[in-house]
């Protein structure tokens, strides 16, 4: 996928293998774990109609993971921004590295829109019927059938 990053930086990023992805879901869960986010706010409209106070921490515990930064690199491999790899490097670099410093948070960003956001698609859909219904999960069929 292509994006024009705000800065007019061209980010090329392709999906990473199912493990990296998903190893980036689970960091980013873990660093939000015990934190009170509305999912289906977050579904229904993502971060624009989410109260400022209740994505402030979340934020914060994201961008402060280590073990997010570390899957965001690690998924980061099959992206290039403005033709080059993303490294850490990168941001080091003395003719780009002040201006992708500045695309950072975007780059981290959109690294995990495209690797994660189809990871939590049946999630939230599976959320949301759940909050209508206010059910538990459903026990799987090989679990129901063992005890009957």
């Amino acid at each position: 996928m292509e994006f024009t990053l705000k800065s007019g930086a061209t980010l090329n990023i392709t999906p990473s293998s199912f493990m990296d992805a998903n190893g980036l879901k689970k960091a980013v869960l873990h660093a939000t774990k015990g934190l009170d986010i509305d999912l289906v706010a977050l579904k229904n409209g993502g971060l624009k109609n989410l109260e400022l106070s209740s994505v402030a921490d979340p934020i914060i515990d994201i961008f402060t993971s280590n073990q997010v930064e570390e899957a965001v690199f690690k998924c980061g491999i099959r992206a290039m921004y403005n033709g080059m790899k993303i490294d850490r490097g990168l941001f080091d670099d003395p003719n780009v590295g002040i201006q992708a410093r500045e695309d950072f948070h975007e780059i981290c960003y959109r690294i995990f829109e495209v690797n994660c956001f189809p990871l939590f698609k049946q999630t939230f859909s599976m959320w949301t019927g759940m909050m209508k219904a206010n059910t538990k999960c459903p026990e799987s069929k090989s679990t129901s059938n063992m005890n009957g």
